[in-house]
């Protein structure tokens, strides 16, 4: 008959002197020391990676957010651009022509005339470029200095 031993009864120093069950019990007991130890060591690793791709995500999601709002909001955008385009050619077509000009600056010395203002200056100025980049018939502005007087 075998005799029971406890765990103060172990010497430490002589392993192999041991009972097998304590034996297998030390082995898997010192298994799982070893398993916690490089578990906790790989996900704390892991942890660091882990709180920077969350926050990758975060700025990802609010980088979406804003792009999808822009998106939704394209084509409303767009049917504005074509309404301002309409009404800008519209205006365009309005301003006289390089061959109204002359007739349109004898109109207003002869308007200026007929209403008591006399002209001290009227010069066209040379013509000169828009800063757009879409050229239409009326591409050039003329400027046109006018000092005016009442007479007495």
């Amino acid at each position: 008959m075998k005799k029971k031993m406890s765990i103060r009864d172990l010497d430490f120093n002589n392993t192999g002197a041991w009972p097998r069950e304590f034996k297998i019990g030390f082995c898997v007991l010192l298994a799982l020391v070893i398993i916690g130890f490089v578990w906790w060591f790989w996900v704390t690793g892991k942890r660091d990676e882990l709180a920077t791709l969350d926050a990758q995500e975060a700025s990802l999601r609010a980088e979406f957010e804003t792009k999808q709002g822009r998106a939704a909001n394209l084509e409303p955008l767009k049917q504005q651009l074509a309404q301002m385009e309409q009404q800008l050619q519209q205006m365009l077509r309005q301003l006289p022509s390089r061959t109204e000009m002359p007739d349109l600056i004898v109109d207003i010395s002869q308007t200026a005339l007929a209403t008591g203002l006399q002209n001290k200056l009227f010069q066209p100025g040379s013509r000169r470029r828009r800063s757009s980049t879409r050229r239409s018939r009326s591409s050039c502005v003329w400027w046109a200095p006018i000092t005016n007087s009442v007479r007495s």
